[in-house]
């Protein structure tokens, strides 16, 4: 019977994707930085009412529609993170699901199939063993953003950092299970393409195409339903932050739950096809 799993297919992808993640971390890790260190500039100015002046020259229908009607305050640091680090989320799901749509491609294109075909191994070990690599590169990627907003928070003059660590961490879980669904969307996308060099753009193309759906899903009722088509969507940062801030960080496993099992959905499908798949080498 052939494994499921192979340590030393799982190594070697893990290893590979490290300085990716490097990469990746230092452009969302810099991003946070950026915008949360700015966050003092902007509680000491009038920045909301400014933006709430500007807004106020369209229609409130319109406003209303696109959900501009009622800003945040800007100036608590807890709605400030919320606001940053979602933006900072979109990074994060296009690495993902770059890193998904490059993976089993990418041993077609550089000719590693034949070596690894080379030793007594299923297509299904492949896939998942590289799933299962890419997956940890994911939630070390998590950990290190989670490292940068608490020390960030815990520059803040009187803010309780010790409960927003666990809060920022729920936040972070919840971040990397939809990850984990867009790294999966892109696993099941890489068994189709033909070129490694075509999976920036297969990732671009996902991540756009799931925040129109979501937008479009969030501006018209008739037409809610399209949420569900797009994951970045799933998550209420504010809501997660805040619940956990109360000592309810299990408000985030309904997330990880729809999450996990739309990914072992996708896994699924991705290793039917890879299975048939007749490789270009």
């Amino acid at each position: 019977m052939p494994k499921v799993f192979s340590l030393p297919i799982f190594t070697k992808e893990f290893r590979r994707s490290v300085p990716s993640v490097i990469l990746w971390f230092l452009i969302s890790g810099g991003l946070l930085v950026l915008a949360l260190y700015s966050f003092s500039a902007a509680a000491q100015t009038d920045f909301s009412d400014r933006l709430q002046e500007t807004l106020s020259a369209f229609p409130e229908e319109l406003l209303a529609e696109f959900q501009l009607d009622n800003l945040p305050e800007l100036s608590e640091f807890l709605t400030y993170f919320a606001l940053t680090s979602h933006c900072v989320f979109a990074v994060g799901c296009l690495f993902a699901c770059y890193r998904g749509c490059r993976s089993m491609v990418k041993l077609e294109s550089h000719q590693s199939i034949v070596l690894i075909y080379a030793q007594p191994i299923s297509r299904g070990s492949i896939l998942i063993s590289s799933f299962v690599s890419q997956a940890l590169a994911l939630l070390i990627y998590n950990l290190g953003l989670w490292g940068v907003s608490y020390g960030m928070a815990a520059l803040q003059p009187d803010f309780d950092a010790a409960s927003f660590a666990l809060a920022c961490l729920s936040l972070y879980f919840s971040y990397f299970m939809v990850e984990v669904m867009y790294l999966a969307i892109g696993y099941l996308l890489s068994v189709f393409l033909s070129h490694s060099s075509q999976a920036s753009a297969a990732a671009f193309a996902v991540l756009l195409a799931s925040l129109l759906l979501g937008i479009v899903g969030g501006a018209i009722p008739a037409l809610s339903w399209m949420l569900f088509l797009s994951p970045y969507h799933y998550i209420n940062t504010g809501l997660v932050l805040e619940s956990a801030m109360l000592g309810a960080p299990a408000g985030v496993f309904p997330y990880a739950l729809i999450c996990l099992i739309f990914s072992l959905i996708l896994g699924a499908l991705a290793c039917v096809r890879y299975y048939f798949k007749d490789f270009n080498v």
